[in-house]
């Protein structure tokens, strides 16, 4: 009788501890999931320069006219644009790209990224506070800079747009998430959700 007795006891404790342990990571997951933040693409940028002024291209793009939905009054998001730098005279050349945020006409972040030779990645800004009905404006600049024969080469562009709360329509959709995934993304309707 004392032998089972033991063995429940000691099943039990694992029982527990097992439970326990699952507990802490499904709360662990959620908390994770709420730490994620929003990504808005702003755009893309991309330098290259072979150390010929002629050569030496720098493509930037911002999106304008957005309508930037976020689900609730007040919402932390991050900002990104996609970047591209190649530059191939090792030392003496480099790309840089900068993102500037401002939400109503306020400096709220900025990010930038430099390189001597080739990289590719998402320039972020991240953790911005916004509000429905705040004006978004940004600026993406770019520059590339040689040393021998020396110049400079710089472009800059600038976005905007507002913040708005989902509507009805895209809150439905909201509640089958499996609806949107089948049957709206990369479709027309992307860019009436998003």
């Amino acid at each position: 009788m004392d032998k089972k007795l033991i063995i429940l006891g000691i099943l039990a404790i694992f029982l527990m501890s097992s439970a326990l342990s699952s507990a802490s990571i499904i709360i662990n997951l959620n908390e994770k999931i709420k730490l994620t933040n929003k990504e808005i693409y702003l755009g893309q940028a991309s330098i290259y320069g072979d150390g010929i002024e002629e050569n030496t291209t720098i493509d930037l793009t911002a999106e304008n006219d957005m309508a930037i939905r976020i689900s609730s009054q007040t919402e932390v998001v991050n900002f990104y644009i996609d970047y591209t730098i190649n530059t191939t005279n090792g030392l003496i050349d480099n790309g840089a790209i900068s993102l500037l945020i401002q939400i109503n006409g306020d400096n709220k972040g900025n990010n930038e990224t430099i390189t001597f030779s080739y990289d590719i990645g998402k320039l972020i800004v991240e953790n911005i506070e916004v509000q429905r009905q705040d004006l978004l404006t940004f600026e993406i600049a770019g520059v590339y800079t040689n040393l021998n024969p020396p110049f400079v080469v710089t472009d800059i562009t600038a976005g905007g747009g507002i913040i708005n709360h989902n509507s009805r329509f895209q809150r439905m959709f909201h509640i089958f998430p499996f609806i949107v995934n089948i049957l709206i993304k990369n479709t027309l309707f992307s860019k009436i959700l998003y």
